[in-house]
């Protein structure tokens, strides 16, 4: 049976962590509900994520996300934040179905993975916009998320 597009419980994700590959370390992840309509189910929830060993905090990913290693050792730990991710999950999957997306959601997937333990797969469907703007707008140049926000007047 097929859902309208309108009526689509999206969970938009998005993961910080030091390095530009799944092999860093989750410094914070933030999250909202909102529908492919664009009304927001909810409020935008952003979680700093305590290391699994003494803080790193690279100069590119201090001024990127404008922590400080003070922030990271008081951070609750990442089991914590991946117990209320997966109550926002299950509690969205209740309701209708839904979609996860993620720009670079190749970046993101390991990460969301970890946060609610599930191993190989994700509970819900993970869409890429990075991958969607590739394909949707072959002629624009970048398709980084400010590039993409951009075109579409944000």
């Amino acid at each position: 049976m097929a859902t309208a597009l309108a009526r689509l419980d999206i969970l938009a994700l998005d993961c910080q962590a030091t390095g530009a590959s799944p092999g860093g370390q989750l410094l914070e992840v933030g999250w909202a509900r909102s529908t492919a309509a664009g009304a927001m189910d909810s409020e935008l929830e952003s979680h700093v994520v305590a290391p699994d060993g003494p803080p790193r905090l690279p100069r590119r990913e201090r001024e990127l996300t404008g922590l400080s290693a003070r922030e990271l050792k008081a951070a609750p730990p990442k089991e914590q934040i991946g117990a209320r991710l997966a109550a926002v999950v299950h509690e969205a999957g209740a309701c209708r179905p839904w979609v996860g997306v993620a720009h670079f959601a190749r970046f993101e997937e390991p990460y969301l993975r970890t946060l609610l333990s599930a191993g190989d797969a994700l509970p819900f469907e993970l869409l890429c916009t990075h991958e969607l703007a590739r394909r949707l707008l072959p002629s624009l140049p970048r398709r980084g998320l400010r590039a993409v926000a951009g075109y579409l007047g944000h």
